[in-house]
């Protein structure tokens, strides 16, 4: 007996651990490894190829649920490629697997010889796959080919935080972030934190190769990605890319708050074509959704490079972002192309840069917008005015610089300061720091230059330290006006004029005006007035009865009184009143009475017996003359021409099918009087005398005999079968 017992709890003691296997595996790592390694990993030191250790805790423990692997501070060499995959045999349709170290810089993947490189995949399209990574680095140490490092294909969602992926190899075109979706019909991703350095291919490629329509939405929160070395042709630290043929529609979201992106090669030639965010082949319509809130750009040679493709209707907002080429050849966005969709610039800085903004509006959708932006030292053109002129969009609150050092020769009373790209429109903010102590004025300024005069000249070559800066001529955008664009407009009228929003409120943004008080509705521009919480059509009891003219001031009319013209009277009485109606009927509107049985008139002061129609039963309501056009409501309980007629059940007495069908006599509302052999309070039950006497009745007896037979049978079996059970221990 007792052995038995022992073997139970092994039994439940064994489902529970498979059970909570199913659910989630946390796995340290150090738990697989040698005894002998364990210190030389945590000192950085240890050739062991820890590539099959990990896929093997993987792919013992994906059985269902998730599997959860640390790293302990150390170097963990991976010297193949690995692939982890969700289990096709998993319990669960979704899936996870997370990486966790102690701190990025101190738990490291380190991938070596000629193709270490980790690949999460999902292979199981009916399957959900999550990737979770956290405080961990990815280490090309020099002599790795395996591109990309770190590879997500068909992963439903990832998240990252505060991981470093590191290319050292400079002889390879190797990428080291690649995000392949698959045929995902959606998927998701958030990473806080990423660091992204040295690649010399692309630093993070999102492919949206996809044979189905697609929508993802991704963002990379303070995120860094500098470029090395670029080998490859077009070396870029965001693509955007398709590398299928049957690629669908794909609608994509990405964002890019305080994120840099940079490049700093290692060999400091800055001459090679090198991209910020490249849209690459986009072989169907695509709408990729990009927006940037701070951080910037610096040193690639484009900086963005919008799709040429026909069908993107893609588009890239940038909020207080920084441009920065350092005079390494670089510039914002050139129109060497044809593009469609829309670029935005909102009160960005375009610095140090040899163009600015150009863009070739030849196509039906491209947009640029400018808004509230700095361009200073841009060596040739600022922006190509005659081409914005022709874009769908808008320049506004632009500030256009340029600053030089002149050298002023001995002795020179004057010198000519030349732009080195001209201004739309003559300058008017300058900035003049000689090195010699004389007193200056400008004696002459145009579009492409100006002259200096000096009080005193210099004794020896001298400096000059000079700014100029001139603000673009606004052309606002539909909702804004003034002289800066900056002024919102509300149904056509400025923000700055009286009688903006109705004289009612103010006109915060385009078309959205706050009201005063709250006492005005903010959809109709502030001129419909709230009555009791209520306005338009609704307020003050409805058209019929008044209109709100003022903030809870009602217009009443049709008889119609009161705060809320909720009140009305009968022939000078109230309709709440009890005298109302000569206390024989309901006032329903003004001067219209609704009598009680018995009575009619238009007050309802008149009885049925004084009146000509004869009326038993019933209401007379909508006459005014008693010309014996009156229309009759009936009580409850009767029916007919002159509401004379009892209702029992739904039927008029003189219906066929009233009682069952003719088995009684209607006689008062629902009181039936019923025919011999029937009885009920329809009629509707035959009585014992009329039923047949050779219907049998089932004793209930044997019912619950069967039913005690049926359990104690059950109970037999149960204890046959415990029986044999403990026979055989």
């Amino acid at each position: 007996m007792s052995k038995g017992f022992v073997q139970l709890v092994a039994c439940l003691f064994a489902l529970l651990m498979v059970i909570t296997a199913t659910i989630a595996t946390t796995v340290n790592i150090q738990d697989y490894l040698p005894n002998s390694e364990k210190s030389l990993i945590e000192q950085g030191t240890s050739s062991l190829d820890c590539s099959s250790i990990i896929s093997s805790i993987v792919s013992n423990t994906t059985n269902g649920g998730s599997v959860n692997v640390f790293f302990p501070k150390g170097v963990y060499s991976i010297k193949s490629s690995i692939t982890l995959s969700l289990a096709t045999s998993s319990l669960t349709n979704e899936y996870e697997i997370t990486f966790t170290g102690e701190a990025f810089h101190s738990s490291v993947l380190n991938l070596k010889g000629a193709s270490g490189r980790i690949t999460f995949q999902n292979s199981d399209s009916n399957k959900s796959l999550r990737v979770r990574l956290a405080f961990l680095s990815f280490i090309n140490d020099g002599d790795s080919t395996g591109s990309p490092m770190v590879d997500l294909k068909s992963v439903d969602s990832s998240d990252f935080n505060s991981v470093y992926i590191k290319n050292n190899n400079p002889n390879k075109v190797i990428s080291n972030l690649r995000i392949m979706n698959g045929n995902l019909v959606k998927s998701n991703g958030h990473y806080k934190l990423l660091v992204l350095n040295g690649a010399t291919g692309h630093n993070l490629v999102f492919d949206t190769a996809s044979s189905v329509v697609s929508t993802h939405v991704y963002s990379c929160d303070t995120c860094l990605l500098t470029l090395a070395t670029a080998l490859d042709s077009q070396s870029t630290n965001l693509l955007f890319d398709n590398q299928s043929s049957l690629n669908k529609d794909s609608n994509i979201l990405w964002s890019l708050p305080n994120s840099h992106l940079s490049y700093y090669p290692g060999d400091n030639d800055y001459s090679k074509y090198t991209y910020g965010i490249r849209y690459g082949g986009m072989s169907k319509q695509s709408s990729i959704n990009l927006i940037m809130n701070g951080g910037g750009f610096e040193n690639q040679r484009v900086m963005i490079q919008p799709s040429s493709n026909s069908n993107d209707l893609s588009s890239a907002d940038f909020y207080s972002a920084l441009f920065m080429g350092n005079l390494h050849g670089s510039s914002v966005m050139r129109a060497s192309n044809d593009r469609n969709g829309r670029m935005g610039f909102y009160s960005c800085r375009f610095v140090n840069l040899v163009y600015g903004v150009s863009s070739n509006p030849s196509l039906p959708n491209s947009k640029t917008l400018m808004g509230s932006s700095i361009f200073y030292n841009i060596e040739q053109e600022k922006m190509t005015f005659d081409s914005m002129t022709n874009v769908m969009g808008t320049t506004i609150g632009l500030t256009l610089k340029y600053n030089t050092i002149a050298q002023v020769s001995a002795g020179a009373s004057s010198i000519d300061i030349t732009y080195e790209s001209q201004f739309d429109k003559i300058p008017t903010f300058f900035s003049i720091t000689p090195t010699w102590d004389t007193i200056y004025y400008i004696s002459k300024v145009s579009t492409a230059g100006l002259t200096i005069q000096f009080s005193s000249a210099p004794s020896a070559s001298s400096y000059l330290y000079v700014d100029v800066s001139a603000q673009r001529t606004a052309s606002c955008s539909k909702g804004f006006s003034g002289a800066n664009c900056s002024i919102p407009v509300c149904n056509g009228i400025a923000a700055d004029v009286s009688g903006v929003c109705n004289g009612n409120g103010q006109c915060l943004a385009p078309d959205t005006c706050s009201c005063n008080g709250n006492s005005w509705t903010a959809s109709s521009y502030c001129k419909d007035a709230i009555c009791g919480g209520l306005s338009g059509a609704s307020a003050c009891g409805g058209s019929n009865r008044g209109s709100c003219s003022s903030p809870n001031t009602c217009t009443c009319i049709n008889k119609y009184y009161g705060n809320s013209c909720e009140k009305f009277d009968c022939f000078g009485v109230l309709y709440s009143s009890s005298k109302v109606c000569s206390s024989n009927g309901t006032c329903v509107s003004p001067d219209k009475c609704s009598c009680m049985n018995g009575w009619l008139g238009v007050n309802c002061n008149e009885t049925v017996s004084n009146n000509s129609n004869g009326t038993i039963n019933g209401t007379i309501v909508n006459n005014s003359t008693n010309s014996g056009n009156e229309t009759f409501v009936c009580p409850a309980g009767y029916g007919g021409v002159n509401c004379s007629a009892p209702i029992c059940f739904g039927y008029l007495a003189n219906d066929t099918k009233v009682c069952n069908n003719g088995k009684g006599i209607c006689q008062s509302p629902n009181n039936c009087l019923c025919l011999a052999g029937w009885s009920g309070v329809n009629c509707a039950t035959m009585s014992v005398s009329a039923s047949s006497s050779s219907t049998t009745t089932t004793p209930k007896t044997s019912t619950r005999l069967n039913d005690s037979n049926r359990m104690i049978t059950g109970w037999l079996i149960v204890l046959l079968g415990l029986f044999a059970l403990f026979s055989s221990i």
